[in-house]
């Protein structure tokens, strides 16, 4: 798949310089650059609460339209004081996509302080100060210089994607493209509707194809994706079980229970008690 190639060269940036930079195509769906992380850090945080992602997604869509009316790249600073950058990959004057740099900050102490303040009222829920300033210390933080060389690489990085097609997708991509967002978003309630829509196809068309190319459904998908990064925070964190059930998309910490206990034969709190690394 085309994408894979992209999906080495972002990870290559990323290594280099610390940012994460992803790949969207013209319809501004997620192509590559996630790495399926999960997004644990600042952002992931901020979006759990759903006026957290709101705000994110609309400034993020500010973003994309200035560049889809400029054709040029645009760096600025998103409301919760970080650096970003969008990039558009042009074949001529056609836009096929975006470069977008994000989750980084500039390396004062004001910025650090606004990241921190910005993030509280959506994550009081989860995290307590001392845990959210950690995040903020974790951001990635270029200098003016860095961020420079930064927005160059991935100007001439979009030349090369175009030059090499790689965002030419086809209809075969499509499970791919959800299963990335798929592990992008699991820690929010997610919908077929709002997949559809996010992926201009119907919600048949999406549940096929994913069931064709993973041998899954979507919901079984995201099931398995949840527990994964529950198994993770019950052994290496300290959060409650509650606390995990909602950092990782449940509903709530009975349902949490449930599923967990069926799939590993223990309790969250038991299977923790005997799996948990000091």
């Amino acid at each position: 798949m085309r994408h894979k190639e992209a999906e080495t060269l972002l990870e290559d940036l990323y290594q280099l310089s610390g940012v994460r930079v992803t790949l969207y195509d013209r319809r501004r769906r997620c192509v590559a650059g996630d790495g399926g992380s999960g997004r644990a850090g600042y952002c992931a945080a901020v979006q759990t609460d759903p006026q957290g992602l709101a705000r994110c997604f609309h400034s993020d869509c500010a973003a994309f339209a200035v560049v889809e009316e400029t054709k040029k790249t645009y760096v600025f600073t998103c409301p919760f004081g970080l650096f970003e950058a969008v990039v558009p990959l042009l074949d001529g004057e056609r836009l096929q996509g975006f470069l977008f740099a994000g989750e980084a900050i500039e390396p004062t102490p004001a910025q650090r302080a606004r990241a921190l303040e910005e993030a509280l009222p959506y994550v009081v829920k989860l995290h307590d100060r001392e845990e959210l300033e950690g995040l903020v210390r974790a951001l990635a933080a270029p200098g003016p210089a860095a961020r420079e060389a930064l927005v160059r690489t991935m100007e001439l990085l979009g030349r090369y994607i175009v030059e090499r097609g790689l965002l030419d997708a086809e209809e075969s991509d499509l499970p791919e493209l959800v299963r990335i967002y798929l592990n992008r978003n699991f820690h929010r309630k997610l919908t077929l509707s709002e997949l559809g829509l996010h992926f201009h196809c119907s919600t048949v068309t999406l549940t096929e194809s994913f069931r064709r190319a993973f041998s899954c459904t979507i919901g079984g998908y995201l099931a398995d994706r949840r527990l994964a990064a529950a198994v993770e925070l019950l052994r290496n964190s300290q959060f409650s079980v509650e606390t995990v059930a909602e950092k990782c998309g449940f509903s709530g910490t009975a349902y949490f229970s449930k599923v967990f206990k069926k799939r590993y034969g223990a309790s969250p709190r038991y299977w923790r008690e005997k799996n948990r690394r000091d």
